[in-house]
């Protein structure tokens, strides 16, 4: 307990004092959005990101709706949906191997097109009418074709930013408080979409054309996709497993020095990552190999490395987690729409269901403003327990609707905080060369838990109504949080300890 104890203390203490070392009056410090958004580049792949990803707030939707309007099926529209949807969750970890493998640059030249083409093909097919088996067919190419531009546009983030430090730019220290900060912006422009998204799909296609609502995303990915893939920063590979730079020996006599020297040298660790962020002795231990020894371990590294994101330690664990949570999503959905009914207030569910985003909105622009002492995981279980505070709040206004908006917005802050900081968790559990891969696994865990949430908030509705289901979302983010306590034993000491530190240092300010 000790130990955790130090350990937080001294986290907490490097952030503290990092900023002020002279006697003088420092001059305030831009706000955190200022200073990312203070990068041209970084300016240019988020803005152009966010319109290429305006198909997964619109696509799902989208389909469901011109399904309705053009065949009358509401069952096949639900399939078709879930068709599409299930794929996309399947092939967006297998495209973002390839883009941390081959680069954004030479990927996205292939997949753009192939992904713009395919729903395409999907809209035409709707407009002449092709049979429904075909449909399904096109639905499954639509969703083999999908990739996630948010964690493309999270990677190059991550790339800039430890770029500028490995420059001397600014502090590592400094690096990672900008890059959850860029992470909650990321988090605030999905908030975003996912708000607008709704409403200019159904606007578009009650009001314009039953497919209008596929086009619109297909120009703006397509449009957003190609500006996306031509800047430069999409050229930037992801860090290496081991740098390049490492200084090696030159001569016959040093590498024999060098040799007896790397024997002698204690093998203590098994290293993964090799980048800027490896300790200085294993740095040291590096500098002192010779070419042909060099040569020898970057071999034995590659074929010892896991091949895949989720074969780093604590991956799995973080994509099971996410999956328990994100099925409160999809719960609570539902559920509001079963409240609205029993209600006869159908028109207003997008509304309460906006508020809700709303939060989360406002949670990712707070959340991203400040900088955190606070150990990730810690973190991450803290942010889930107020979850579920603010989920079985909602349950027990759900009569009440004047109480429900404040309760589902309230609720609502605290979402998109716990994305930023899984995200976070990801960037710092896997090398550079897996950052895509890692991030896109918690795309599908998202989508399989909005799966199993759909289905069985659907069960619980059909035998005990809204009066019930709205348990679920609270109880799904309630197994999540024992979830991580039970697989990281560690989370709980350390989070009350940083708590002790906390008041402690209340009390003296006091």
């Amino acid at each position: 307990m000790k130990k955790t104890e130090d350990t937080v203390a001294s986290q907490m203490n490097a952030a503290q004092n990092m900023p002020s070392q002279n006697s003088r009056k420092p001059r305030k410090e831009k706000s955190p959005y200022l200073q990312i958004l203070s990068y041209a580049e970084g300016r240019r792949f988020s803005f152009s990101a966010a319109t290429a990803r305006l198909t997964m707030s619109m696509l799902s939707l989208g389909i469901v709706l011109a399904m309705r309007m053009i065949y009358n099926d509401w069952t096949n529209a639900g399939t078709l949906s879930a068709v599409y949807v299930f794929f996309a969750a399947v092939c967006t970890p297998i495209y973002a191997r390839c883009f941390d493998k081959f680069g954004q640059y030479i990927t996205g030249r292939i997949a753009l097109p192939l992904s713009s083409g395919a729903l395409l093909v999907f809209v035409l097919a709707l407009v002449f009418r092709a049979p429904l088996w075909s449909l399904y067919i096109f639905a499954i190419f639509l969703g083999l074709t999908q990739f996630s531009f948010g964690a493309l546009a999270r990677t190059r983030w991550t790339n800039l930013l430890r770029k500028e430090a490995a420059d001397g730019k600014m502090s590592e220290e400094k690096a990672s408080q900008l890059l959850s900060t860029a992470f909650a912006w990321e988090a605030a422009i999905d908030e975003l979409i996912f708000i607008i998204g709704p409403i200019f799909a159904t606007s578009l296609a009650t009001s314009v054309n039953p497919t209008s609502q596929l086009i619109l995303p297909l120009i703006a990915q397509t449009i957003g996709g190609a500006i996306f893939f031509t800047l430069q920063s999409a050229k930037a590979k992801s860090t290496a497993l081991i740098t390049e730079t490492t200084s090696k020996p030159q001569s016959a006599e040093a590498n024999e020095q060098n040799d007896s020297a790397a024997q002698a040298a204690p093998a203590d660790s098994t290293i993964y990552r090799m980048d800027s962020d490896a300790p200085i002795s294993d740095q040291q231990r590096l500098s002192r190999l010779s070419p042909r020894r060099w040569l020898r371990l970057k071999r034995s590294m590659k074929k010892n490395a896991p091949k895949l994101a989720l074969g780093f330690p604590g991956m799995v664990t973080l994509f099971l987690t996410f999956i328990i949570y994100s099925s409160s999503f999809s719960a609570y959905d539902v559920s509001v729409v079963a409240l609205a009914q029993a209600h006869h207030i159908e028109a207003a569910s997008g509304v309460y269901l906006a508020v809700y985003s709303a939060g989360s909105l406002v949670g990712a622009i707070i959340y991203g403003s400040r900088s955190w002492r606070m150990p990730l995981w810690s973190r991450l279980l803290t942010m889930m327990l107020l979850l579920v505070v603010g989920f079985g709040l909602i349950d027990m206004c759900k009569d009440d609707l004047l109480l429900f908006v404040p309760a589902a917005f309230i609720t609502g802050m605290v979402i998109s905080p716990v994305f930023a900081t899984v995200n976070m968790i990801v960037e710092d559990t896997v090398p550079g060369t897996f950052l895509t891969e890692g991030l896109s696994w918690l795309n599908t865990g998202s989508a399989v838990g909005n799966s199993i949430g759909s289905a069985a908030v659907g069960v619980v509705l059909d035998h005990f109504g809204y009066q019930w289901s709205f348990m679920m979302p609270w109880v799904s983010v309630l197994f999540a949080a024992l979830f991580v306590m039970a697989t990281h034993p560690s989370v709980v000491p350390e989070l009350a300890s940083y708590i002790r530190l906390r008041i402690r240092e209340l009390r003296q300010v006091a």
